[in-house]
């Protein structure tokens, strides 16, 4: 089962690229092919290791469950990839990003996992800047930024593998150099300066790519290491998590505040939620654990609905700054519920699914500073007022010049996932209350792998 989860994601990526010029098929394709892999995840349950040319390969279950869910996701992403337009190459390189990430993780701290995994984000990243847009320096600043990240991953990976088997000792330096690595690709503090950008273009399946499966991929297999090569460091990263988490939000928060264009508040409104899963997981706390994971599943939904909406509304009235956002609910509403319950879920706003879990996070750190807590919640109200000020623009009653209809199934896609997180908002004991094994591994890195 596991090689065949390894191979299934370059046989859709050959499909979906002979279909590339057939927008409905290779989005309904695309589509489905999002949902099998899902299922070949969950189906796999607790698959021993597979030893394949003298490498053992073997996915945890925690790590096939995150990656089945931003599955999910990205084939609601797809989905709408015919109504609205990606690059012709989009799915396929998304295809191909998740199979690479998968034999990298499959892997592990291997040099050839390392290397696979560059080469997966590679696949996401040019997947982002085939989106249409300005042309910019980014590109080519995101890519030092990997290959300085892989370097560092690399020589971790170099000393683990020249330790294995003699007495030499690698110390504390080769966990460093890891997590030093894995914390700068997955776009936390102070390493946001090429992540907020990807998550601006106007790709939903980038913005998926690399704002979920990515981040969530990272995030858990960085945890589900304190136990092996980052034990010698695993009293230190949660501190680091902790409060790189809180830089993150704040950055997050300020940054919402201060943009012009609904793509800019959606890239920092990510940022800031990242920053409460981060808080979360670097707590220390009895439940911080669940809290943090929790906060990364509806900060996954909360991101493809507010992608979703935003797309659709900028097909619809022509651009996504805040001044031709005036009337827009007349011609899109569905997409600019989306766009509104999806933002105010990642702010954190009530009664959306993110309030749940950030008023738990900042009751939780008022118990061991009131300062924090209260600086922190302050941060939230810096986004929702960016949200504020989009809605009221997209309420007014004026005309919409060179405007049209919303694209209706894209729209309806959104639409649901933010009514998943107003109900998740009403209901916050709907994800937990849930039964089945898959949704305690989803909650828990401690169930058994």
């Amino acid at each position: 089962m596991t090689l065949t989860i390894l191979i299934v994601p370059f046989v859709a990526a050959g499909i979906v690229y002979a279909l590339r010029t057939l927008r409905l098929a290779c989005a309904t394709v695309a589509s489905l092919a999002a949902l099998l892999i899902a299922a070949l995840l969950l189906i796999g349950g607790d698959a021993p290791a597979l030893v394949l040319l003298g490498r053992s390969l073997y996915l945890a279950a925690p790590v096939r469950a995150h990656i089945a869910f931003t599955l999910v996701l990205l084939s609601a992403v797809l989905l709408t990839s015919w109504q609205l337009p990606e690059d012709p190459l989009a799915s396929t390189l998304a295809f191909m990003a998740l199979g690479f990430l998968l034999w990298a993780l499959a892997l592990g701290t291997l040099s050839l996992g390392v290397l696979l995994l560059v080469a997966s984000i590679l696949m996401m990243l040019m997947a982002v800047t085939a989106a249409p847009g300005p042309a910019s320096l980014w590109p080519v600043r995101v890519l030092a930024i990997v290959i300085g990240a892989a370097f560092l991953m690399l020589s971790a990976a170099w000393m683990l593998e020249h330790s294995a088997g003699t007495s030499q000792n690698p110390g504390q330096l080769a966990p460093i150099l890891l997590f030093l690595g894995s914390w700068v690709l997955m776009g936390a503090f102070p390493f946001s300066v090429w992540y907020v950008p990807a998550l601006r273009s106007d790709s939903s399946v980038g913005r998926v790519l690399l704002g979920a499966l990515l981040s969530h991929a990272l995030l858990v297999h960085i945890l589900l290491q304190l136990e092996t090569v980052l034990a010698p460091i695993n009293a230190l990263v949660p501190v680091l998590m902790f409060y790189a988490g809180i830089a993150t939000l704040i950055l997050g928060g300020i940054g919402a505040a201060v943009q012009r264009r609904v793509s800019g508040v959606l890239a920092y409104l990510s940022m800031g939620s990242l920053g409460s899963a981060l808080i979360a997981l670097g707590a220390g706390s009895s439940v911080s654990e669940a809290l943090g994971l929790t906060t990364l599943l509806y900060r996954g939904v909360g991101l493809t609905a507010m992608s979703i909406g935003v797309r659709t509304l900028t097909q619809s009235v022509g651009d996504d700054s805040l001044e031709t956002m005036r009337g827009a609910f007349h011609r899109a509403p569905m997409a600019v519920l989306a766009t509104l319950l999806g933002g105010f879920s990642l702010a954190g706003f009530p009664p959306l699914a993110g309030f749940t879990t950030n008023f738990t996070l900042f009751r939780m750190i008022a118990s061991q500073s009131a300062q924090w807590a209260v600086a922190l919640a302050a941060t939230t109200i810096l986004p929702a007022l960016a949200l504020t000020r989009l809605a009221s623009r997209v309420f007014l009653v004026v005309p919409v010049p060179s405007s049209r209809r919303e694209p209706r199934t894209a729209a309806i896609v959104g639409l649901v996932l933010g009514a998943l997180l107003l109900l998740l908002g009403l209901w916050p004991d709907a994800l937990s209350s849930l039964s089945g094994p898959w949704t305690d591994i989803l909650l828990s890195l401690t169930v058994a792998s």
